[in-house]
Protein backbone atom coordinates (compact mmCIF):
# COMPACT_ATOMS: atom_id res chain seq x y z
CA UNK A 1 0.00 0.00 0.00
CA UNK A 2 2.55 2.62 1.14
CA UNK A 3 4.52 1.54 -2.39
CA UNK A 4 1.30 2.16 -4.11
CA UNK A 5 1.02 5.94 -2.54
CA UNK A 6 4.50 6.33 -3.05
CA UNK A 7 3.95 5.68 -7.13
CA UNK A 8 1.48 8.01 -6.92
CA UNK A 9 3.13 10.89 -5.42
CA UNK A 10 6.31 10.32 -7.50
CA UNK A 11 4.56 10.56 -10.71
CA UNK A 12 2.36 13.50 -9.31
CA UNK A 13 5.88 14.97 -8.87
CA UNK A 14 7.29 13.85 -12.05
CA UNK A 15 4.56 15.94 -13.87
CA UNK A 16 4.62 18.80 -12.05
CA UNK A 17 8.21 19.12 -13.12
CA UNK A 18 7.84 18.75 -16.07
CA UNK A 19 4.77 21.06 -16.43
CA UNK A 20 6.94 23.96 -14.72
CA UNK A 21 9.82 23.16 -16.78
CA UNK A 22 7.74 25.26 -19.54
CA UNK A 23 5.79 27.25 -17.40
CA UNK A 24 8.55 29.11 -15.19
CA UNK A 25 10.70 30.22 -18.38
CA UNK A 26 7.18 31.25 -20.14
CA UNK A 27 5.99 32.83 -16.95
CA UNK A 28 9.30 34.79 -16.61
CA UNK A 29 9.58 35.58 -20.16
CA UNK A 30 6.22 37.72 -20.03
CA UNK A 31 6.81 39.26 -16.39
CA UNK A 32 9.90 40.65 -18.02
CA UNK A 33 7.89 41.62 -20.37
CA UNK A 34 5.23 43.12 -19.18
CA UNK A 35 7.27 44.46 -16.16
CA UNK A 36 9.40 46.67 -18.48
CA UNK A 37 6.35 48.94 -19.00
CA UNK A 38 5.82 48.47 -15.23
CA UNK A 39 9.37 49.68 -14.45
CA UNK A 40 8.79 52.17 -17.04
CA UNK A 41 5.77 53.68 -15.30
CA UNK A 42 8.00 53.99 -12.05
CA UNK A 43 10.59 55.96 -13.46
CA UNK A 44 7.84 57.78 -14.67
CA UNK A 45 6.26 58.53 -11.44
CA UNK A 46 9.25 60.38 -10.51
CA UNK A 47 9.08 62.96 -13.59
CA UNK A 48 5.21 63.99 -12.20
CA UNK A 49 1.43 62.81 -12.53
CA UNK A 50 1.06 63.91 -15.54
CA UNK A 51 4.09 61.91 -16.98
CA UNK A 52 2.54 58.94 -15.13
CA UNK A 53 -0.82 59.18 -16.39
CA UNK A 54 1.07 60.06 -20.55
CA UNK A 55 3.06 57.16 -20.15
CA UNK A 56 0.44 54.49 -19.19
CA UNK A 57 -1.94 55.99 -21.92
CA UNK A 58 0.72 55.40 -24.69
CA UNK A 59 1.83 51.62 -23.01
CA UNK A 60 -2.13 50.99 -23.25
CA UNK A 61 -2.30 52.14 -26.79
CA UNK A 62 0.78 50.11 -27.73
CA UNK A 63 -0.61 47.19 -26.00
CA UNK A 64 -3.90 47.83 -28.20
CA UNK A 65 -2.29 48.86 -31.03
CA UNK A 66 0.49 46.31 -31.66
CA UNK A 67 1.13 43.96 -28.76
CA UNK A 68 -1.15 42.11 -28.58
CA UNK A 69 -2.37 41.36 -32.01
CA UNK A 70 1.69 39.98 -32.36
CA UNK A 71 0.89 37.89 -29.22
CA UNK A 72 -2.50 36.81 -30.56
CA UNK A 73 -0.98 35.90 -33.73
CA UNK A 74 2.37 33.93 -32.86
CA UNK A 75 -0.49 31.68 -31.08
CA UNK A 76 -0.24 29.84 -35.09
CA UNK A 77 3.25 28.97 -33.02
CA UNK A 78 0.87 26.77 -30.68
CA UNK A 79 -1.53 25.12 -33.18
CA UNK A 80 1.29 23.61 -35.18
CA UNK A 81 4.94 23.96 -33.32
CA UNK A 82 4.26 21.20 -30.48
CA UNK A 83 2.41 18.82 -32.51
CA UNK A 84 5.03 18.67 -34.96
CA UNK A 85 7.60 18.65 -32.59
CA UNK A 86 5.46 15.64 -30.70
CA UNK A 87 4.59 14.01 -34.49
CA UNK A 88 8.53 13.75 -34.82
CA UNK A 89 9.09 15.90 -37.60
CA UNK A 90 11.43 18.48 -36.20
CA UNK A 91 12.67 19.64 -39.41
CA UNK A 92 9.82 21.68 -40.21
CA UNK A 93 9.42 23.01 -37.06
CA UNK A 94 12.00 25.96 -38.10
CA UNK A 95 9.87 26.47 -41.30
CA UNK A 96 6.75 27.24 -39.44
CA UNK A 97 8.17 29.71 -37.18
CA UNK A 98 9.97 31.75 -40.23
CA UNK A 99 6.14 32.14 -41.77
CA UNK A 100 4.82 32.86 -38.97
CA UNK A 101 7.72 35.75 -38.39
CA UNK A 102 6.73 36.83 -41.74
CA UNK A 103 3.36 37.03 -41.51
CA UNK A 104 3.57 38.54 -38.09
CA UNK A 105 5.94 41.44 -40.02
CA UNK A 106 3.50 42.14 -41.86
CA UNK A 107 1.16 42.83 -39.79
CA UNK A 108 3.28 44.75 -37.31
CA UNK A 109 4.04 47.03 -40.28
CA UNK A 110 -0.34 47.71 -40.24
CA UNK A 111 -0.54 48.20 -36.96
CA UNK A 112 2.54 50.48 -36.11
CA UNK A 113 1.70 53.14 -39.14
CA UNK A 114 -1.88 52.95 -37.39
CA UNK A 115 -0.46 53.18 -33.85
CA UNK A 116 2.04 56.00 -34.96
CA UNK A 117 -1.59 58.19 -36.14
CA UNK A 118 -3.54 57.61 -32.82
CA UNK A 119 -3.12 61.01 -31.85
CA UNK A 120 -6.87 61.09 -34.08
CA UNK A 121 -8.51 58.91 -31.16
CA UNK A 122 -6.78 60.86 -28.34
CA UNK A 123 -8.76 63.58 -29.46
CA UNK A 124 -11.45 61.64 -28.02
CA UNK A 125 -10.63 62.47 -24.82
CA UNK A 126 -12.16 65.97 -22.66
CA UNK A 127 -9.94 68.52 -21.53
CA UNK A 128 -9.81 69.57 -18.28
CA UNK A 129 -9.77 72.57 -17.52
CA UNK A 130 -6.43 72.49 -15.42
CA UNK A 131 -4.44 71.76 -19.14
CA UNK A 132 -3.53 68.61 -17.84
CA UNK A 133 -5.39 66.37 -20.42
CA UNK A 134 -3.02 68.30 -23.22
CA UNK A 135 0.07 67.82 -21.00
CA UNK A 136 -1.03 63.80 -20.71
CA UNK A 137 -1.76 63.46 -24.27
CA UNK A 138 1.38 65.17 -25.39
CA UNK A 139 3.35 62.64 -24.04
CA UNK A 140 1.89 59.66 -24.47
CA UNK A 141 2.33 60.90 -28.66
CA UNK A 142 5.73 61.57 -28.12
CA UNK A 143 6.59 58.08 -26.29
CA UNK A 144 4.47 56.32 -29.29
CA UNK A 145 6.78 57.88 -31.39
CA UNK A 146 9.70 57.04 -29.87
CA UNK A 147 8.98 53.45 -29.04
CA UNK A 148 7.54 52.88 -32.20
CA UNK A 149 10.51 50.16 -33.49
CA UNK A 150 9.05 47.57 -29.89
CA UNK A 151 6.56 46.16 -31.99
CA UNK A 152 9.20 44.00 -34.29
CA UNK A 153 11.51 43.86 -31.51
CA UNK A 154 8.28 41.79 -29.00
CA UNK A 155 7.51 39.78 -32.45
CA UNK A 156 10.90 38.38 -32.72
CA UNK A 157 11.40 38.21 -28.90
CA UNK A 158 8.77 35.98 -28.54
CA UNK A 159 8.51 33.94 -31.58
CA UNK A 160 12.28 32.84 -31.29
CA UNK A 161 11.57 32.27 -27.18
CA UNK A 162 8.98 30.00 -28.28
CA UNK A 163 10.78 27.86 -30.46
CA UNK A 164 13.61 27.24 -28.22
CA UNK A 165 10.48 26.17 -25.42
CA UNK A 166 9.12 23.93 -27.64
CA UNK A 167 12.30 22.36 -28.32
CA UNK A 168 13.73 22.34 -24.21
CA UNK A 169 16.14 25.40 -24.19
CA UNK A 170 14.67 27.16 -21.15
CA UNK A 171 17.56 28.26 -19.85
CA UNK A 172 18.41 30.61 -22.62
CA UNK A 173 15.10 31.91 -22.29
CA UNK A 174 15.47 32.30 -18.55
CA UNK A 175 18.57 34.79 -19.40
CA UNK A 176 17.78 37.20 -21.85
CA UNK A 177 14.45 37.43 -19.91
CA UNK A 178 16.06 38.37 -16.47
CA UNK A 179 18.89 40.33 -18.58
CA UNK A 180 16.27 42.26 -20.46
CA UNK A 181 14.74 43.40 -16.85
CA UNK A 182 18.38 44.39 -15.61
CA UNK A 183 19.52 46.33 -18.93
CA UNK A 184 16.23 48.16 -18.46
CA UNK A 185 16.86 48.99 -14.60
CA UNK A 186 20.24 50.22 -14.99
CA UNK A 187 19.43 52.12 -18.26
CA UNK A 188 16.36 54.10 -16.51
CA UNK A 189 18.83 55.17 -13.70
CA UNK A 190 21.56 56.35 -15.48
CA UNK A 191 19.37 58.09 -18.60
CA UNK A 192 16.61 58.91 -16.02
CA UNK A 193 17.79 60.16 -12.50
CA UNK A 194 21.19 60.41 -13.48
CA UNK A 195 21.70 62.34 -16.71
CA UNK A 196 18.02 63.66 -16.40
CA UNK A 197 16.76 62.69 -20.06
CA UNK A 198 13.42 62.48 -18.44
CA UNK A 199 10.80 60.75 -20.88
CA UNK A 200 13.52 60.34 -24.41
CA UNK A 201 15.40 58.30 -21.53
CA UNK A 202 12.53 56.30 -20.51
CA UNK A 203 12.28 55.58 -24.52
CA UNK A 204 16.15 54.89 -25.23
CA UNK A 205 16.09 52.60 -21.99
CA UNK A 206 12.88 50.52 -23.26
CA UNK A 207 14.41 50.09 -27.00
CA UNK A 208 17.96 49.52 -25.83
CA UNK A 209 16.93 46.51 -23.32
CA UNK A 210 14.74 44.48 -25.79
CA UNK A 211 17.94 45.01 -28.72
CA UNK A 212 20.09 43.55 -25.94
CA UNK A 213 17.70 40.36 -25.57
CA UNK A 214 17.69 40.08 -28.90
CA UNK A 215 21.61 39.98 -29.54
CA UNK A 216 21.84 37.64 -26.50
CA UNK A 217 19.07 34.89 -28.41
CA UNK A 218 20.47 35.63 -31.59
CA UNK A 219 24.58 34.68 -30.21
CA UNK A 220 22.84 31.28 -28.76
CA UNK A 221 21.28 30.43 -32.01
CA UNK A 222 24.64 31.01 -34.07
CA UNK A 223 26.70 29.02 -31.55
CA UNK A 224 23.93 26.28 -31.52
CA UNK A 225 23.18 26.46 -35.20
CA UNK A 226 19.62 25.32 -34.60
CA UNK A 227 18.31 25.23 -37.95
CA UNK A 228 19.88 25.67 -41.44
CA UNK A 229 16.90 27.61 -42.27
CA UNK A 230 17.21 30.18 -40.08
CA UNK A 231 20.48 31.00 -42.15
CA UNK A 232 19.53 30.39 -45.35
CA UNK A 233 15.64 30.51 -45.97
CA UNK A 234 14.37 29.65 -49.46
CA UNK A 235 11.58 30.64 -51.26
CA UNK A 236 9.59 27.72 -49.88
CA UNK A 237 8.82 29.94 -46.48
CA UNK A 238 6.87 32.00 -48.91
CA UNK A 239 4.72 29.28 -50.00
CA UNK A 240 0.87 27.98 -48.78
CA UNK A 241 -0.12 30.56 -46.01
CA UNK A 242 -3.57 30.63 -46.54
CA UNK A 243 -4.33 28.19 -43.37
CA UNK A 244 -1.78 29.74 -41.12
CA UNK A 245 -2.48 33.05 -41.90
CA UNK A 246 -6.97 32.49 -41.50
CA UNK A 247 -6.01 31.07 -37.74
CA UNK A 248 -3.37 33.63 -37.22
CA UNK A 249 -5.66 36.67 -37.94
CA UNK A 250 -8.74 34.85 -35.68
CA UNK A 251 -6.05 34.35 -32.52
CA UNK A 252 -4.94 38.66 -33.32
CA UNK A 253 -8.51 39.33 -33.23
CA UNK A 254 -9.90 37.75 -30.16
CA UNK A 255 -6.75 39.27 -28.37
CA UNK A 256 -7.03 42.43 -29.57
CA UNK A 257 -11.19 42.21 -28.80
CA UNK A 258 -10.58 41.63 -25.16
CA UNK A 259 -7.85 44.45 -24.68
CA UNK A 260 -10.38 46.71 -26.47
CA UNK A 261 -12.67 46.29 -23.61
CA UNK A 262 -9.54 47.74 -21.55
CA UNK A 263 -8.74 50.60 -24.01
CA UNK A 264 -12.74 51.51 -23.68
CA UNK A 265 -12.40 52.05 -19.72
CA UNK A 266 -8.81 53.41 -20.15
CA UNK A 267 -10.58 56.28 -22.67
CA UNK A 268 -13.53 56.52 -20.69
CA UNK A 269 -11.68 57.38 -17.25
CA UNK A 270 -10.36 60.36 -18.84
CA UNK A 271 -13.77 61.88 -17.68
CA UNK A 272 -12.87 61.01 -14.69
CA UNK A 273 -10.10 62.97 -11.99
CA UNK A 274 -6.55 63.06 -12.24
CA UNK A 275 -6.65 60.70 -9.29
CA UNK A 276 -8.53 58.13 -10.74
CA UNK A 277 -6.81 58.19 -14.22
CA UNK A 278 -3.43 57.38 -12.32
CA UNK A 279 -5.09 54.91 -10.15
CA UNK A 280 -6.28 52.89 -13.08
CA UNK A 281 -2.87 53.12 -14.64
CA UNK A 282 -1.52 51.37 -11.48
CA UNK A 283 -4.70 48.56 -11.90
CA UNK A 284 -4.11 48.29 -15.14
CA UNK A 285 -0.21 47.77 -14.97
CA UNK A 286 -1.17 45.26 -11.80
CA UNK A 287 -3.72 43.11 -14.36
CA UNK A 288 -0.59 42.99 -16.69
CA UNK A 289 1.65 41.71 -14.84
CA UNK A 290 -1.17 38.73 -13.35
CA UNK A 291 -1.95 37.88 -17.19
CA UNK A 292 2.21 37.71 -17.80
CA UNK A 293 2.23 35.13 -14.67
CA UNK A 294 -0.76 33.32 -16.51
CA UNK A 295 1.15 33.16 -20.01
CA UNK A 296 3.63 30.73 -18.91
CA UNK A 297 0.27 28.56 -17.99
CA UNK A 298 -1.06 29.04 -21.87
CA UNK A 299 2.33 28.44 -23.10
CA UNK A 300 2.94 25.22 -21.09
CA UNK A 301 -0.63 24.05 -21.50
CA UNK A 302 -0.20 24.82 -25.66
CA UNK A 303 2.98 22.80 -25.81
CA UNK A 304 2.52 20.11 -23.34
CA UNK A 305 -1.33 19.38 -24.80
CA UNK A 306 -0.17 19.84 -28.56
CA UNK A 307 3.15 17.51 -27.80
CA UNK A 308 0.89 15.00 -27.14
CA UNK A 309 -1.81 15.44 -30.03
CA UNK A 310 1.01 15.14 -32.05
CA UNK A 311 1.92 12.09 -30.47
CA UNK A 312 -1.57 10.58 -30.64
CA UNK A 313 -1.99 9.98 -27.15
CA UNK A 314 -5.28 10.44 -25.51
CA UNK A 315 -4.47 9.67 -22.02
CA UNK A 316 -1.57 12.09 -21.93
CA UNK A 317 -3.21 14.87 -23.30
CA UNK A 318 -6.16 14.85 -21.28
CA UNK A 319 -3.39 14.61 -18.13
CA UNK A 320 -2.31 17.91 -19.52
CA UNK A 321 -5.28 19.40 -19.81
CA UNK A 322 -5.68 18.64 -16.19
CA UNK A 323 -2.55 19.75 -14.67
CA UNK A 324 -2.93 23.24 -16.47
CA UNK A 325 -6.28 24.12 -15.53
CA UNK A 326 -5.19 22.84 -11.45
CA UNK A 327 -2.27 25.29 -11.67
CA UNK A 328 -3.48 27.88 -13.36
CA UNK A 329 -5.76 28.43 -10.32
CA UNK A 330 -3.39 27.74 -7.67
CA UNK A 331 -0.97 30.46 -9.84
CA UNK A 332 -4.54 32.78 -10.18
CA UNK A 333 -5.42 32.38 -6.36
CA UNK A 334 -1.46 32.93 -5.22
CA UNK A 335 -1.35 36.36 -7.31
CA UNK A 336 -4.88 37.50 -5.82
CA UNK A 337 -3.49 37.16 -2.64
CA UNK A 338 0.37 38.53 -3.37
CA UNK A 339 -1.86 42.18 -4.95
CA UNK A 340 -4.17 42.23 -2.12
CA UNK A 341 -1.63 42.22 0.71
CA UNK A 342 0.67 44.69 -1.10
CA UNK A 343 -1.38 47.21 -2.82
CA UNK A 344 -0.06 49.92 -1.15
CA UNK A 345 2.82 49.05 -1.59
CA UNK A 346 3.06 48.47 -5.02
CA UNK A 347 0.49 51.97 -5.08
CA UNK A 348 3.48 53.69 -3.55
CA UNK A 349 5.87 52.77 -6.17
CA UNK A 350 4.17 54.61 -8.89
CA UNK A 351 3.59 57.83 -6.72
CA UNK A 352 3.05 59.54 -3.76
CA UNK A 353 -0.09 61.10 -3.61
CA UNK A 354 -2.08 59.37 -0.98
CA UNK A 355 -5.27 60.02 -2.90
CA UNK A 356 -3.80 57.72 -5.57
CA UNK A 357 -3.28 55.17 -2.88
CA UNK A 358 -6.44 55.11 -1.39
CA UNK A 359 -8.10 54.60 -4.78
CA UNK A 360 -6.44 51.83 -5.75
CA UNK A 361 -7.05 50.04 -2.69
CA UNK A 362 -10.44 50.84 -2.59
CA UNK A 363 -10.68 49.13 -6.36
CA UNK A 364 -7.78 46.04 -6.03
CA UNK A 365 -10.71 43.55 -5.09
CA UNK A 366 -12.23 43.83 -7.92
CA UNK A 367 -8.95 43.64 -10.13
CA UNK A 368 -8.51 40.15 -8.70
CA UNK A 369 -11.38 39.07 -9.52
CA UNK A 370 -11.05 39.86 -13.11
CA UNK A 371 -8.09 38.62 -13.24
CA UNK A 372 -8.70 35.19 -11.49
CA UNK A 373 -11.20 34.98 -13.72
CA UNK A 374 -9.55 35.86 -17.27
CA UNK A 375 -6.48 33.90 -16.17
CA UNK A 376 -8.24 30.94 -15.73
CA UNK A 377 -10.42 31.01 -18.79
CA UNK A 378 -7.51 32.08 -20.97
CA UNK A 379 -5.70 28.75 -20.15
CA UNK A 380 -8.31 26.80 -21.44
CA UNK A 381 -9.27 29.43 -24.31
CA UNK A 382 -5.86 30.24 -25.47
CA UNK A 383 -3.52 27.07 -23.87
CA UNK A 384 -5.63 23.95 -24.63
CA UNK A 385 -8.28 25.14 -27.29
CA UNK A 386 -5.01 26.84 -28.89
CA UNK A 387 -2.99 23.60 -29.40
CA UNK A 388 -5.88 22.60 -31.03
CA UNK A 389 -6.64 25.16 -33.54
CA UNK A 390 -10.15 26.21 -32.13
CA UNK A 391 -9.20 30.09 -32.50
CA UNK A 392 -11.84 30.91 -34.65
CA UNK A 393 -14.94 29.52 -31.79
CA UNK A 394 -12.81 31.27 -29.40
CA UNK A 395 -12.82 34.59 -31.34
CA UNK A 396 -16.68 34.25 -31.85
CA UNK A 397 -17.04 33.66 -28.22
CA UNK A 398 -15.28 36.53 -26.83
CA UNK A 399 -16.57 38.80 -29.76
CA UNK A 400 -20.42 37.51 -28.49
CA UNK A 401 -19.59 38.25 -24.95
CA UNK A 402 -17.55 41.17 -25.15
CA UNK A 403 -19.60 43.65 -27.03
CA UNK A 404 -22.95 42.42 -26.74
CA UNK A 405 -22.91 42.29 -23.30
CA UNK A 406 -19.61 43.88 -21.35
CA UNK A 407 -19.59 46.99 -23.76
CA UNK A 408 -23.19 48.20 -22.39
CA UNK A 409 -22.12 47.20 -18.81
CA UNK A 410 -19.06 49.28 -18.71
CA UNK A 411 -21.33 52.60 -20.62
CA UNK A 412 -24.31 51.84 -18.30
CA UNK A 413 -21.75 51.96 -15.08
CA UNK A 414 -20.07 55.06 -16.72
CA UNK A 415 -22.45 57.21 -17.35
CA UNK A 416 -25.59 55.60 -15.81
CA UNK A 417 -24.10 55.49 -11.95
CA UNK A 418 -22.18 57.66 -9.41
CA UNK A 419 -19.76 55.11 -9.04
CA UNK A 420 -16.52 56.03 -10.86
CA UNK A 421 -13.83 54.02 -11.62
CA UNK A 422 -15.54 51.22 -9.39
CA UNK A 423 -18.40 51.21 -11.84
CA UNK A 424 -16.17 51.01 -15.30
CA UNK A 425 -14.49 48.07 -13.57
CA UNK A 426 -17.61 46.09 -13.00
CA UNK A 427 -18.18 46.07 -16.73
CA UNK A 428 -14.98 44.15 -16.56
CA UNK A 429 -16.57 41.32 -14.26
CA UNK A 430 -18.97 40.82 -16.29
CA UNK A 431 -17.06 40.06 -18.88
CA UNK A 432 -14.17 37.80 -16.75
CA UNK A 433 -16.97 35.70 -15.05
CA UNK A 434 -19.15 34.94 -18.52
CA UNK A 435 -15.83 34.11 -20.21
CA UNK A 436 -14.77 31.19 -17.66
CA UNK A 437 -18.48 29.98 -17.64
CA UNK A 438 -17.49 29.79 -21.44
CA UNK A 439 -14.47 28.07 -21.33
CA UNK A 440 -16.18 25.59 -19.08
CA UNK A 441 -18.63 24.62 -21.26
CA UNK A 442 -16.21 24.50 -24.77
CA UNK A 443 -13.99 22.69 -22.66
CA UNK A 444 -16.62 20.09 -21.64
CA UNK A 445 -17.98 19.91 -25.12
CA UNK A 446 -14.10 18.65 -26.36
CA UNK A 447 -13.76 15.42 -28.19
CA UNK A 448 -10.03 14.99 -27.50
CA UNK A 449 -10.43 11.80 -30.24
CA UNK A 450 -11.71 13.93 -32.69
CA UNK A 451 -9.03 17.29 -31.91
CA UNK A 452 -6.23 14.68 -31.80
CA UNK A 453 -7.11 13.50 -35.49
CA UNK A 454 -7.97 17.19 -36.55
CA UNK A 455 -4.72 18.11 -35.40
CA UNK A 456 -2.94 15.86 -37.32
CA UNK A 457 -4.71 16.30 -40.72
CA UNK A 458 -3.39 20.21 -40.27
CA UNK A 459 0.13 19.22 -39.78
CA UNK A 460 0.11 16.02 -42.53
CA UNK A 461 -1.49 19.27 -44.31
CA UNK A 462 1.44 21.76 -43.48
CA UNK A 463 4.14 19.09 -43.97
CA UNK A 464 2.57 17.66 -47.59
CA UNK A 465 3.04 21.55 -48.63
CA UNK A 466 6.50 21.77 -47.13
CA UNK A 467 7.40 18.26 -49.16
CA UNK A 468 5.99 19.40 -51.76
CA UNK A 469 8.35 22.55 -52.31
CA UNK A 470 11.26 21.04 -51.50
CA UNK A 471 10.49 17.86 -53.87
CA UNK A 472 10.52 21.35 -56.15
CA UNK A 473 13.61 22.97 -55.31
CA UNK A 474 15.78 19.66 -55.12
CA UNK A 475 14.59 18.25 -58.51
CA UNK A 476 15.89 21.62 -60.25
CA UNK A 477 19.73 22.68 -60.79
CA UNK A 478 21.89 24.08 -57.92
CA UNK A 479 21.15 27.06 -59.82
CA UNK A 480 18.23 27.17 -59.50
CA UNK A 481 17.48 26.44 -56.12
CA UNK A 482 20.24 29.52 -55.62
CA UNK A 483 18.46 31.80 -57.70
CA UNK A 484 15.03 31.04 -55.82
CA UNK A 485 16.70 31.57 -52.58
CA UNK A 486 18.15 34.99 -53.72
CA UNK A 487 14.81 36.17 -54.29
CA UNK A 488 13.67 34.88 -51.32
CA UNK A 489 16.34 37.49 -49.47
CA UNK A 490 15.02 40.24 -52.57
CA UNK A 491 11.62 39.50 -50.88
CA UNK A 492 12.33 40.09 -47.02
CA UNK A 493 14.37 42.97 -48.24
CA UNK A 494 12.09 44.69 -50.08
CA UNK A 495 9.24 43.80 -47.32
CA UNK A 496 11.74 45.83 -45.00
CA UNK A 497 12.27 48.83 -46.76
CA UNK A 498 8.73 49.27 -47.88
CA UNK A 499 8.22 48.77 -43.52
CA UNK A 500 10.50 51.73 -43.31
CA UNK A 501 8.86 53.83 -46.16
CA UNK A 502 5.92 53.30 -44.78
CA UNK A 503 6.83 54.33 -41.02
CA UNK A 504 8.98 57.12 -41.92
CA UNK A 505 5.72 58.24 -44.11
CA UNK A 506 3.25 57.96 -41.60
CA UNK A 507 5.38 59.56 -39.13
CA UNK A 508 5.28 62.76 -41.17
CA UNK A 509 1.62 63.18 -41.35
Amino acid sequence: MRLKYLEVFTNIVTTEVEFLRISIPMSLLKICQFIIPFLTMVFAGSLGTEVLAGVGLANTSYNLGIFFQKMGYLSVIDAYGPAIYGSGNKSQLSNVIIKTLLQGFVLCTVCTGILLNWSHIFKLIPMHEDGSSEAIISTAILYIRLTAVNGFLDLFLSATKKYFMIQNHGAVVNISSIVLVVVHIIACEILVQKLGFGIYGLAAASVGSRFVDMAIQLTYFFVKRQSLHWVLPDASVFLHWGEMVKLGLFAALNMVAEVMLYEIISILVQFKSLVEIASWVITINVLSIGFACSFGMICSAAILVGIALGERDKTKTKKWIKVSIINAIIQALAFVLIATCFSTKIASLFTENTEVWETFKSTIWIANIITFGDQAASVVCRGVLGAMGRQKIVTIIILIIGYTVTVPCIFGFAFGTSLGLEGLMYGLVTYSALYLVASIILLMRTDVSHEIQSTINRINDEGSNELESYSRLIEQPDASVKRKSIISYLIILLISLVTLGVLAWVSCL
